[in-house]
């Protein structure tokens, strides 16, 4: 099923390069959208795709990748259609 979903991470995420991991692991999962750090030092980020993908990256965000230390994953699932082409590192 299709889903659209908005995310915020927070912690300890400067230097892990976790925004090019999530792009990493969206391409690999045919998932669309852009992540960007926020000015609090977390990271945005909407995903466009199959809802299981998305749960998927945001289980691997979860899971604090790179050296990352991901504190709290805020998520909202939004209504519409998808309509993104690719991911994006904002």
């Amino acid at each position: 099923m299709e889903a659209r979903c908005h995310v915020i991470i927070s912690g300890n995420l400067r230097g892990s390069f976790l925004r090019s991991s999530i792009r990493s692991q969206a391409v690999m999962r045919r998932v669309a959208g852009w992540a960007k750090h926020t000015p609090e030092g977390g990271i945005e980020a909407l995903f466009e795709g199959e809802k299981d993908e998305i749960e998927a990256i945001l289980d691997y965000c979860r899971d604090s990748p790179n050296g990352a230390a991901v504190s709290d994953i805020m998520v909202e699932w939004e209504e519409g259609s998808p309509s993104l082409e690719g991911f994006e590192i904002r």
